[in-house]
């Protein structure tokens, strides 16, 4: 006996496939924003590397990458691939900008370092975004919204390591402080024993140890000169603190010192007396070269 096998007609296919194209026209566009907002998600999280790449940089280096050279530079310092940090989830290049601002600090200057990542977004345009230039177009930075108020696709970071820098300068002056103290415990000891071997001239002598760079002044016996002509370092040795006391922590540089100091401070090493009475010693940030 021969059995029928079941099966759909020519025209329920006709109805099913009819019935599918209808379904996908409607779902296609649901589908396609779906992704798109996926994409962006994509890229949102890739901007927060960047950001976490750049703090981390930052403090490392005591500085920001250079325009040339900046995705190279951050590559190290994240799981993203070179091509990721160079190109954004579309495929399309990101900006980088990055540009320093001097700020006066203890008689000089420090640099603080503005940074900004921009990506186009998926319409692959700048939507007539500017990267700032300046400390105030960057802390008026625009890129979501144009300036009516409608919303832009772009996305972007930015960074600035002044907070870094100010740590840094907080640390150059707790070491000042520290040399400072321990200058004076050093002045108070050699002065004590200046009064008992020569009281009557113990109050015109120089108690501090000498900077070597010239034997101005009347020092008092026992006074030690600092192996390094100013360098503070030598003097942070001297007085048994360590070494890196000595340095300015934002730029590594050495600190200067002068036991017998002139009485202009854009002159430091002129004018300086033979006889009491002294001006005090000083301890100072000059990252152009020894003062003296």
């Amino acid at each position: 006996m021969r059995h029928r096998l079941s099966g759909f007609t020519l025209s329920e296919v006709i109805v099913v496939v009819a019935v599918l194209a209808i379904v996908l026209t409607i779902a296609t566009p649901d589908m396609n924003r779906l992704f798109a907002k996926q994409a962006e998600m994509n890229e949102q999280l890739r901007m927060k590397k960047l950001y976490k790449a750049l703090d981390l940089f930052a403090k490392e280096n005591k500085r920001l990458p250079n325009n040339g050279t900046w995705v190279d530079d951050l590559q190290p310092f994240t799981d993203l691939t070179l091509n990721e940090v160079r190109n954004d989830v579309w495929s399309k290049p990101r900006s980088y900008n990055k540009f320093e601002v001097s700020v006066a600090y203890m008689g000089g200057t420090y640099k603080v370092n503005y940074a900004t990542i921009f990506s186009n977004g998926i319409d692959g345009i700048t939507n007539g975004v500017t990267l700032p230039s300046s400390k105030s177009s960057f802390a008026n930075f625009e890129y979501s919204k144009d300036a009516l108020g409608k919303k832009l696709d772009n996305f972007a970071v930015k960074y600035t390591d002044q907070g870094n820098k100010v740590k840094l300068v907080e640390s150059t002056l707790s070491r000042i402080e520290k040399l400072s103290i321990a200058l004076a415990k050093y002045a108070r000891v050699k002065q004590i024993n200046g009064i008992s071997s020569d009281p009557e001239n113990s109050d015109k002598k120089i108690y501090f140890p000498n900077d070597g760079s010239g034997g101005v002044g009347n020092y008092g016996s026992g006074v030690e000169i600092i192996n390094n002509r100013n360098d503070a370092r030598s003097l942070a040795k001297k007085l048994g603190l360590p070494e890196y006391y000595g340095l300015n922590a934002v730029s590594d540089k050495p600190m200067w010192y002068i036991s017998n100091p002139g009485p202009n401070s854009s002159s430091i090493c002129s004018g300086r007396r033979n006889t009491a009475p002294y001006y005090p010693p000083v301890i100072m940030v000059d990252d152009s070269g020894n003062p003296c």
